[in-house]
């Protein structure tokens, strides 16, 4: 009898533990929203429309494969007006030494200038175990972590040295660039990016920053979209890993009269070959005037 008595005692205890981690983890991810969306609301206060009309000259001057996707892109576009674009994303990540989690996340873009908020859950076990995931970047100001539960860092990006904020604001300009494929009209009008022949299926997309530059190889399908984007480097992203990255633009739709991907994975590799995924679908794309 006494035997059984502690029994329940510890599973209750377990029970209540169990409960008030759960409670605990909720309240500090809600902390965590209002942390989130009070970022996103200074973002936007601080965005201004910008104006942007093609210029046919400096269309027709760049690379044939760029132009061909530009023609895909635009058809009879010319001109944008507008202040930022926002977007919902919904699929799995895959870490490699903790699995595949489901993942729901938004991220919002200025269009003035390289200023970006993600923001994502991770899932595993019916929600058990819980990665809450931010990535600000914010012209020469970065807010990149990870938490489990919101509450306990694994991952986190506070940089200090200029050599080592320099590379991780490559890989964040880079990010900016490559998630423009979803507000096109930037790769064509912004006074940072250039792009470069490489061959008839191939260009180099070149993102001037400061008094350096980054780059991405391009490839593009017989239509003109884009299928491929690849960093040249290994770039410094949380817990001091370098990854070079690959991503993958599929099942273009037409959105706004503009053609953008809507399946989407990036596959990040670091110098010892271990491989991080994430394959999702983007949902609910939206202009912000």
């Amino acid at each position: 009898m006494k035997k059984n008595k502690i029994f329940k005692i510890i599973i209750y205890s377990l029970l209540l533990i169990c409960i008030s981690s759960v409670f605990i983890g909720f309240t500090y991810l809600k902390i965590s929203d209002i942390e989130s969306n009070k970022i996103k609301e200074n973002m936007l206060n601080q965005g201004q429309t910008v104006d942007i009309v093609f210029d046919e000259t400096y269309i027709k001057s760049l690379p044939s494969p760029v132009q061909k996707y530009f023609d895909f892109t635009f058809k009879d576009k010319k001109s944008f007006s507008l202040k930022a674009v926002s977007w919902e994303e919904e699929g799995l990540f895959t870490l490699p030494k903790l699995g595949v989690f489901s993942m729901n996340s938004w991220q919002v873009s200025l269009m003035n200038d390289v200023h970006y908020l993600w923001r994502g859950h991770m899932k595993q076990f019916f929600g058990l175990l819980s990665i809450e995931s931010r990535d600000y970047f914010a012209f020469n100001r970065h807010d990149m972590r990870a938490k489990i539960w919101g509450i306990k860092k694994i991952m986190n990006s506070d940089y200090t040295k200029d050599n080592e904020l320099s590379s991780l604001y490559e890989y964040l300009t880079l990010r900016y660039y490559g998630t423009a494929l979803n507000f096109p009209w930037l790769l064509f009008s912004n006074k940072n990016i250039q792009w470069k022949f490489l061959d008839k299926n191939r260009a180099y997309l070149i993102v001037k920053i400061k008094e350096n530059s980054a780059k991405f190889i391009v490839s593009f399908k017989e239509d003109g979209r884009i299928w491929k984007m690849e960093t040249l480097n290994y770039n410094l992203h949380g817990n001091h890993e370098k990854l070079i990255e690959t991503s993958f633009k599929d099942e273009y739709v037409d959105w706004q009269g503009v053609m953008v991907p809507t399946k989407i994975e990036y596959i990040w590799k670091d110098r010892n070959k271990n491989i991080t995924r994430y394959k999702f679908r983007i949902s609910n794309l939206k202009m912000q005037f």
